[in-house]
């Protein structure tokens, strides 16, 4: 199974505005999110922000904050009735890219009371946010088992993602040329792209070559049958 988050740009500057304050301490906001779950693939679309008061914090310091959990019970249960995942995201302001000790210590102790809400075991999750915006995500089981989050996706006038797997096989031969002209780092875009083409002659064609020699990771090819009526 595959895991996603996604949210708009405006989401992304509001959750980074109170997690990652001006006075350099952690921070944490709670993300309500609508669901899209599929054979292969869970989605995780962010519906609003919860930002949790600075003053509701016992501990904020530069690695560490610990808050009140009274403050879920309203969420959770607007989350059992709509179906909805609960994702707590907090801010790493002294960039460290990864979920600390204490992070997995503090999410094995929330995340079992969050299932024990619910009326069934679809995923929540956990996340962080770097002072550069990008946010690093992963799924909390009931057991307190992680399992990261595989994107995590921002929509605005860009499109901005960040995998959790940044670490791709080598560049074929034949995409060699891609890698050269443009970077590896867009020859890395291109090979987790997905791109749906429909119609597959005359001008469709050269379009799939095209794709396919720039690296294109997944093509989905639709042809239009015509029936003489």
């Amino acid at each position: 199974m595959k895991y996603s988050l996604s949210m708009t740009d405006q989401q992304q500057a509001e959750i980074k505005a109170h997690v990652l304050p001006a006075d350099g301490k952690e921070a944490v906001a709670i993300a309500l999110c609508g669901r899209r779950a599929g054979a292969t693939s869970h989605r995780l679309l962010v519906n609003k922000i919860i930002p949790v008061p600075y003053e509701a914090c016992s501990i904020r310091e530069a690695n560490r904050v610990s808050w009140s959990t009274d403050l879920l019970i309203p969420l959770l249960g607007e989350a059992s009735r709509r179906r909805m995942a609960i994702v707590k995201i907090h801010g790493h302001p002294q960039n460290y890219p990864w979920h600390s000790e204490v992070d997995d210590e503090s999410d094995r102790e929330l995340f079992p009371s969050i299932y024990g809400w619910m009326e069934d075991d679809n995923p929540h999750a956990s996340a962080i946010m770097l002072p550069n915006e990008q946010i690093i995500g992963r799924i909390v089981s009931p057991e307190g088992m992680f399992e990261s989050l595989n994107v995590v996706k921002v929509v605005g006038e860009d499109l901005k993602f960040y995998y959790a797997n940044t670490d791709l096989q080598n560049v074929p031969e034949f995409a060699k040329r891609t890698a050269q002209t443009f970077g590896e780092e867009t020859f890395a875009k291109l090979k987790r792209l997905k791109v749906g083409i429909v119609g597959c002659s005359g001008t469709g064609s050269w379009v799939i070559e095209q794709l396919g020699r720039y690296g294109v990771g997944t093509l989905d090819l639709l042809q239009k049958s015509l029936r003489k009526i």
